[in-house]
């Protein structure tokens, strides 16, 4: 007998396809590397793999086991497109195998030059990393280039290009951001001198976003520069100060689950784990089959669901299964035990739940557990 999931994710082909519109504008020339890591930040990689495919000149992910999974994907669906694994790879034989079944690697340390340096065969297309002064991963602009003498050097290595991942592309107006994306123009310039072909890729979603604000950045839009999308591809902000609407993005996944209890509540009386809330007045009260165990965050003091047009506002503690939604009042014709409820979507941003939750987009996305069923919508 087949399981009844009360949740769901609905991820919209259209919404993806129409992001990707949006990211083209914003990258001109530039090839893209559509970034499926960490599952497609949580709208599962089998889903969205065969649908951006078309649109993009690559994929991104951040781990070799990402890529393997990529890889298989890709050879199910028929699709031919390169595979860049951000963050490299930390172990020989799986550089070996990078190698063998054509994977492109960055490389921002050197350790992993070492292990290059061993690779026998054909040549292994690497990206070198600059630190941008994010000060995470990369080398510096006094060490990346005898990094490319070495790898160039290498029997078994193409180092293709430089890349760098910028800290706070998100405040594109900040002096940390400039000071980051001049670093960047000038040492991906003076390599560029030494190896005229190199190719750059320094655009995540913020600095794809927002770039023309930083005109610092020469490379933008030519076809040697690729962009890497990635929070925006799924229709969250990387900002603060704007909104996915704002930046004409659509979200892709609608996150549902449906009510299991619905009763009258009395003003006074509490509701969840420690009677933290009490019913400011005589209403209506809802069990949604929704918890932190599916991925819903717990410390939130204020949130909302939306059901059938109707605001539901959050009664307690969120536990691991369940979760409670007030409404003040009596509702006729409202929603009702097996009614659906949107948690984020179209009607919420998950931006907005993450705001609820002092976190971000990213984290609420990549969240999700597995007993939600996901399905495909246009």
């Amino acid at each position: 007998m087949p399981a009844q999931h009360p949740a769901v994710a609905e991820i919209s082909k259209s919404a993806l396809e129409h992001n990707l519109k949006v990211i083209r504008q914003h990258a001109g020339a530039s090839p893209v590397w559509g970034v499926i890591k960490a599952n497609a930040y949580g709208h599962r990689v089998e889903i969205v793999l065969p649908i951006i495919a078309p649109h993009v000149d690559g994929v991104a992910c951040a781990r070799f086991n990402e890529a393997l999974e990529i890889q298989t994907l890709m050879q199910q669906h028929q699709i031919n497109l390169p595979i860049l694994i951000l963050g490299g790879t930390y172990a020989l034989d799986e550089m070996q195998y990078a190698q063998e079944h054509g994977f492109q690697l960055a490389c921002h340390s050197q350790e992993q030059i070492q292990m290059l340096k061993q690779l026998k065969g054909k040549p292994l297309k690497v990206w070198v990393e600059l630190n941008s002064r994010m000060n995470r991963l990369g080398f510096l602009p006094s060490t990346i280039k005898a990094a490319f003498e070495e790898l160039h050097a290498a029997e078994a290595v193409d180092p293709i290009g430089v890349m760098a991942h910028l800290g706070t592309a998100d405040e594109p107006q900040g002096e940390e951001a400039k000071l980051q994306v001049e670093r960047c123009q000038q040492v991906f310039a003076d390599l560029r001198q030494k190896y005229p072909a190199l190719l750059t890729s320094l655009s995540n979603s913020a600095h794809l976003l927002s770039r023309e604000e930083l005109d610092s950045y020469s490379f933008q839009k030519q076809a040697t520069d690729w962009v890497r999308p990635g929070i925006c591809l799924y229709g969250s902000t990387p900002f603060a100060d704007k909104t996915a609407i704002d930046l004409n993005l659509k979200p892709v996944m609608t996150l549902k689950s449906r009510i299991v209890s619905h009763y009258k509540i009395k003003k006074g009386e509490t509701v969840g784990y420690g009677a933290t809330w009490s019913a400011p007045s005589d209403g209506e009260l809802f069990i949604i089959a929704f918890g932190y165990g599916d991925g819903y965050p717990r410390h939130m003091q204020e949130a909302y669901v939306i059901s059938k047009d109707v605001q539901l506002q959050k009664a307690g503690r969120v536990s691991m299964d369940l979760s409670a939604y007030f409404y003040q009042g009596h509702l006729d014709n409202g929603p009702s035990v097996g009614d659906y409820v949107e948690l984020w979507g179209n009607q919420i941003s998950v931006d907005d739940v993450a705001a609820w939750s002092s976190s971000i987009g990213y984290e609420r996305l990549t969240q999700i557990k597995g007993r939600v069923e996901y399905s495909v919508i246009e």
